[in-house]
């Protein structure tokens, strides 16, 4: 594909690297454990330039760690800006490969993205997957290199690096260059270009990509393109690059027995477009004898989808207790301890939900319901759901 590279199509291989850890070598001790990190995420090109294969190596720097398919698609947009506006190219297609990671490439709210290519670049975007295990690319190559001579510099010269701007500032002094390939190359000019993104232009959430279902058998799609419709993407099992599919003309393609056909696929979201287990519930608690408040509505952040909490514990909202400790205990010795302290605790059924989530939010809900929880025994962990006692 890289020998045969048409004007218009540019192909991009994408993969997040390693971060990149902010050291020096005269570091005093307390440094050692305080070490910043930058993230790094190269995204090498070919493309054509007048006639000339040109092969472009751009590395995405930030300070943010969020690695998501909100970084994904900033890193994607930025690489096309500079292709756009600083190259010139005139793209008409544009192929991505990249590793099939989940919350990166090749989820539905990755899918959601593809599918907004026509509207945000004016050309169509063709994303195929790696098989697993599939071992390193080139821009695990490209990772190397800057790792390798950054250690090099850290340790000769006494170069520091402290944030993603220094990093920047380095690189585009040492690593960022045009050179003339050697005579076994494929492209006739080769590049590197660094961009620093800043940490606040990667986005924790966007309105058009949350809350998206996930479309069903992700794992056994191997490419995925747009088609020029919002929250609409086609896929197919394998991906194929012989003559006919490369033109775009699918129907004649040469291994439809291997590939499979195109399937066009819608892209759902959710109504409220609320992100699972953030949404708030609202129960009921009952006073015991001998509190003469009325019923108190309790609403939480932390709770399950469908949760049902009943309370035998006397509520005491003149003052809040700190957070204790908590140990797990087994079944047999919840069974030994006396009545009375049993009378005291308070029982909690969870339905449709684990017990070990639930212990992990455990003590924000003791806050909302203003009890001071010590310990917290499972007593049935069998779905659809579970039991503990809050004492």
């Amino acid at each position: 594909m890289k020998k045969n590279v048409s004007d218009g199509t540019v192909l991009m291989v994408l993969d997040f690297g390693e971060n990149v850890t902010a050291k020096f070598q005269d570091e005093i001790k307390s440094a050692h454990y305080a070490k910043n990190q930058i993230t790094i995420h190269p995204i090498v090109c070919y493309y054509k330039e007048n006639s000339l294969l040109v092969r472009e190596a751009m590395i995405m720097l930030t300070d943010n760690l969020q690695h998501d398919h909100h970084a994904v698609n900033e890193f994607v947009k930025t690489a096309n800006m500079h292709l756009i506006k600083e190259r010139g190219i005139d793209i008409k297609t544009q192929i991505h490969f990249s590793d099939g990671a989940p919350s990166q490439y090749k989820c539905a709210a990755a899918f959601s993205d593809i599918s907004f290519a026509e509207d945000d670049y004016n050309f169509s975007i063709h994303r195929c997957f790696f098989g697993s295990e599939h071992g390193k690319g080139e821009s695990d190559g490209e990772t190397g290199v800057l790792k390798s001579k950054l250690d090099e510099a850290i340790r000769g010269e006494g170069t520091i690096v402290n944030n993603a701007a220094g990093l920047y500032k380095w690189c585009c002094s040492t690593l960022c260059d045009v050179a003339q390939p050697g005579s076994g190359s494929i492209h006739q000019i080769s590049r590197r270009t660094f961009f620093l993104i800043p940490h606040t232009s990667i986005p924790e959430s966007r309105q058009r990509t949350s809350g998206m279902i996930t479309l069903p058998q992700t794992r056994r799609v191997y490419s995925v393109k747009s088609t020029g419709k919002k929250y609409e993407v086609a896929t197919r099992d394998k991906s194929c690059f012989c003559r006919e599919c490369l033109a775009e003309n699918f129907e004649l393609c040469s291994n439809p027995e291997y590939v499979g056909r195109w399937r066009v696929r819608k892209l759902k979201q959710r109504q409220d477009c609320t992100p699972r287990n953030t949404q708030k519930y609202t129960k009921s608690v009952t006073a015991p004898q001998g509190n003469n408040k009325d019923e108190q509505e309790i609403t939480t952040q932390q709770a399950t989808e469908s949760a049902t909490v009943t309370s035998a514990l006397p509520i005491n909202t003149e003052q809040e207790q700190p957070m204790g400790g908590r140990n797990m205990m087994t079944t047999q010795e919840m069974q030994n301890k006396s009545i009375t302290e049993q009378q005291s605790s308070t029982c909690i059924l969870f339905s449709n939900y684990q017990v070990g989530t639930i212990i992990t939010n455990i003590d924000e809900i003791c806050k909302n319901q203003h009890m001071y929880c010590i310990q917290a025994i499972p007593i049935h962990t069998d779905a659809p759901s579970a039991q503990l006692y809050i004492i």
